[in-house]
């Protein structure tokens, strides 16, 4: 059984593909540029670009699952490849949006253990997960749980509201910085859930084990937090 994994060298899409080689599947990997994509040896990898659906058929043969993430544009030549290769099952990377009212008209709507779980064991097609955390955080946890990993204090500032909206608006539209501000502000809990383990049978990660694995990577980093100091 041979599982299609596009985005393989994504944050989600790598481990994606770990997961299920580890599983026992045969999985092949995508990418636009096979030759500079630095794949490991001895994995598959087929050249495959969703906005060129002349690319799919070869990528698709022989495939019964596909880990996919979410990209409108080319999403009908997709469908008609994945038909015709006799794909049967395909786990899609989303939004939450997808199980709201009105997602057909989100571009968005038309989840990694979680998708090797969805991809390799029977019952979970037709379902769309919302994936949180087990632990609501403040910002103020969340970084002193990452200056525990890297064995250092981080001083927490709080910027002004029209500080942190410039910088918000660096990395996003408008609209998205303003429901940021808005959700500081209300300091509303996060949402958790417990899909992860329902569905994998294995503990979610906590956000300072996530912040461990990470530690090298924070050490290189002059840290400069932002957000309220809730």
């Amino acid at each position: 059984m041979v599982a299609v994994v596009f985005g393989a060298r994504g944050n989600v899409g790598r481990y994606v593909a770990q997961g299920l080689r580890a599983s026992g599947q045969q999985v092949r990997v995508t990418s636009r540029n096979p030759a500079e994509a630095g794949f490991a040896s001895g994995l598959q990898v087929a050249a495959a670009d969703l906005e060129r659906p002349e690319t799919l058929p070869a990528a698709l043969a022989g495939a019964e699952l596909v880990f996919l993430y979410a990209k409108p544009d080319g999403v009908d030549g997709f469908v008609q490849a994945a038909v015709s290769a006799g794909v049967r099952h395909v786990a899609l990377l989303s939004s939450a949006a997808v199980v709201h009212p009105g997602a057909e008209h989100n571009p968005i709507a038309v989840l990694a253990a979680l998708a090797v779980t969805a991809l390799a064991e029977p019952g979970h097609g037709g379902q769309a997960y919302t994936v949180y955390g087990p632990q609501s955080l403040t910002l103020r946890r969340q970084v002193e749980d990452i200056g525990d990993a890297a064995g250092r204090k981080i001083t927490f500032e709080v910027p002004s509201d029209e500080q942190a909206r410039r910088e918000l608006g660096q990395s996003m539209f408008p609209a998205g910085s303003e429901a940021i501000l808005r959700a500081w502000a209300a300091g509303t809990p996060a949402q958790t859930s417990t899909v992860v383990p329902t569905v994998t049978g294995h503990r979610a990660h906590t956000f300072a084990q996530w912040a461990a694995d990470h530690v090298a990577e924070f050490r290189s980093l002059r840290l400069r937090p932002r957000g309220p100091g809730t």
